[in-house]
Parts: structure tokens; sequence; C-alpha cells
């Protein structure tokens, strides 16, 4: 199921959770995420999830995100798609 989360909403989930439960992904273009990025997120640029979108081998939660929200949400469609629950 893909959700739409608010930066409110996020914070309180972040909050909540154990990081053990989530992974936080930054799908930005490396240089974006180099000069910012959320504390713990990983970086996965839209690009090689969409080359690759069963990069994801665990069963936490995805959280992507983006400046806009278009990639991230292309990145969960994808792995979506690729039949990540």
């Amino acid at each position: 199921m893909i959700r739409e989360l608010s930066g409110k909403i996020l914070e309180r989930f972040i909050k909540d959770l154990n990081e053990k439960e989530y992974l936080l992904v930054d799908v930005r273009q490396s240089h974006e995420y180099r000069l910012d990025h959320i504390p713990g997120a990983i970086h996965i640029p839209l690009a090689e999830i969409q080359f690759d979108p069963f990069v994801f081998e665990d069963d936490r939660k995805l959280i992507f995100y983006c400046r806009s929200g278009s990639r991230s949400k292309v990145a969960a469609i994808f792995v979506a798609e690729a039949g990540y629950n």
C-alpha cells in the first residue's frame, strides 16, 4: 500500500516507531543528498530503484522522500509493482 505522508506525519512516524521498523530512503540525485538529507536516511537515487526495484530485501516499512514528492512517489510505484508490500 502506498501512502503519502506530510512532513508532520513523517516526524511523528519516525518518533513513534523503532528505527528497525522502517527504512528512510532519499531518492534524490547524489549532489542533492550531499547538500542535505534527513538524519538516518540512506541514499538510493530513483534511477537505481527504477533499474532494480528488488533492492529492498527486508520487511521494514519503506519511506521514500525527495524535494517535491514526485520522485518518491515514482519510487514507491516501482517497488509496489515489483511486488514489495
